[in-house]
């Protein structure tokens, strides 16, 4: 891990994730036997983000913050050389043993994102991550310097997550209200959160509950990107985003959630493709 100022909140945050890995293995929101079973299987999140990615056949390929490596392994059975880094061993034995398991030719390397370049020590012809990675770091400069080192000259970086003005409103209200609560611009310091159980829906306590959150602005996200490099190519805004973010919005369809019709339609997932030059 980095050492820094938040050396301590990111710790909190790799146990956090440690044992979201442990309830994540079992759980029918990510039904891994499904990928054993059929081996044609690609993740709803790459089958979606290959729109924009095209096609991946013959690349190498680093899945940054990959978690239990069902997006790793899709992105293997499209042809990709891949990596996937994580900074949680637990999630990395899971995803290990998901790839034995499917035969799925993925490497997968122990490491903060934060220090990605140092860790893989080498380019790739595209960097990807996807939904849910910004808001468990603390410094997006810093990222965004480690993103842009590991493409290599004519390579891409892409990125879908959560629209930064998700982290700004209210989760607690009862009716369909939109308030804003939090500041949608960064201030620097982690939010603390401490909640018993993961976003999957399953009734497994965390054995770490405890996680910090950071808000980073899509301004600043795209600034630290293109300060690192990079020319932006694409930046898309979504009304959807890939998970249940509120008890009140409706599935249009699998993996897709929007606020119900009628409801004034605001930014929940946002997705951009950038480029270094050569």
């Amino acid at each position: 891990m980095p050492t820094s100022k938040f050396a301590e909140e990111m710790r909190a945050n790799q146990a956090n994730w440690d044992s979201r890995a442990a309830v994540h293995e079992r759980s029918v929101f990510y039904n891994l036997r499904e990928y054993v079973e059929n081996p044609t299987l690609i993740s709803s999140t790459v089958d979606w983000d290959r729109r924009t990615i095209g096609d991946v056949n013959g690349l190498e390929v680093v899945h940054l913050q990959c978690h239990i490596g069902t997006d790793t392994i899709s992105l293997a059975r499209l042809g990709a050389r891949v990596v996937g880094l994580d900074f949680s061993a637990e999630s990395l034995r899971v995803a290990r043993q998901l790839a034995a398991d499917t035969g799925a030719k993925a490497e997968f390397v122990f490491g903060n994102v934060l220090e990605a370049d140092r860790l893989l020590g080498r380019q790739f012809d595209l960097v990807y991550t996807s939904v849910g990675v910004l808001c468990w770091l603390p410094d997006v400069r810093r990222w965004a310097s480690s993103v842009a080192a590991c493409v290599r000259p004519g390579g891409r970086f892409y990125i879908r997550d959560s629209h930064p003005l998700l982290a700004a409103i209210d989760y607690e209200r009862d009716d369909d209200s939109v308030v804003l609560v939090h500041d949608y611009l960064e201030d620097g310091q982690g939010d603390r959160y401490e909640g018993l159980y993961t976003y999957t829906g399953d009734d497994t306590p965390l054995s770490s509950p405890v996680a910090y959150e950071w808000r980073h602005s899509l301004g600043s996200i795209i600034t630290a990107l293109i300060e690192s490099g990079l020319r932006i190519d694409l930046v898309e805004e979504h009304d959807w985003v890939d998970w249940q973010a509120f008890p009140w919005m409706v599935e249009e369809s699998k993996g897709r959630w929007r606020f119900p019709t009628g409801h004034p339609r605001l930014p929940l997932a946002f997705s951009l493709l950038a480029t270094k030059p050569e």
